[in-house]
């Protein structure tokens, strides 16, 4: 029986990086055989996966309790909570690139801490879709968009800018846009799955 358990481990362990599974049911096993590093990795997995489109009969047979469930559901929430803080301000910006940041406006003469003129449009654009991906802040179409919109709204203000959408403004945004996803990712990352749920989620 110990033997058919390891072989049984050995086997979940080997699905950790298997992208065609679905993250949750691989949470779930990892959770109903106590192994947690694998549920942390399978909850990384399922971090933007809608919880109760995975096979709930499949979810069944596991046996998996309603504690783990809510566990992942709090470490979703957790997570999406503390991306959040990009949207409010640029504290969490390096001051190296915030420098580049607010030296990229020919308009700064009038506003010295003056972030570029596509940069409003593009947290805007990032933030609309609630829980940002870090492939999709960086998505070229999605930049081209940005730097389309933002350009026409200087030019409906009749403001004059020569630099944010220039070569140099341009590839500032990828960088922008790369920082962005690094800093999803680092705030994720610092969010950890809790193993303690409250009585009533048992």
């Amino acid at each position: 029986m110990q033997r058919a358990s390891q072989v049984l481990r050995a086997a979940l362990a080997s699905r950790r990086d298997t992208s065609s599974d679905d993250p949750v049911v691989l949470y779930a096993m990892a959770c109903r055989f106590d192994m947690r590093d694998l549920a942390v990795a399978a909850a990384r997995r399922a971090l933007r996966t809608e919880i109760m489109r995975s096979s709930v009969s499949e979810l069944d047979t596991i046996g998996v309790s309603g504690g783990c469930l809510y566990r992942l559901l709090e470490y979703q929430r957790r997570c999406k909570s503390a991306i959040r803080s990009i949207f409010n301000g640029t504290d969490w910006i390096e001051s190296d690139m915030l420098a580049q940041l607010q030296d990229c406006c020919s308009l700064q003469i009038y506003h010295p801490t003056r972030n570029p003129c596509w940069y409003d449009e593009y947290m805007s654009s990032i933030g609309e879709q609630g829980w940002p991906k870090v492939e999709v802040v960086q998505d070229d179409l999605l930049l081209l968009t940005v730097l389309e919109s933002a350009e026409k709204v200087q030019r409906m203000n009749y403001s004059s800018c020569s630099s944010c959408f220039d070569r140099r403004g341009t590839f500032l945004l990828i960088r922008f846009s790369k920082c962005v996803a690094s800093a999803i990712e680092a705030l994720e990352k610092k969010v950890t799955l809790k193993w303690t749920v409250p009585p009533q989620a048992q």
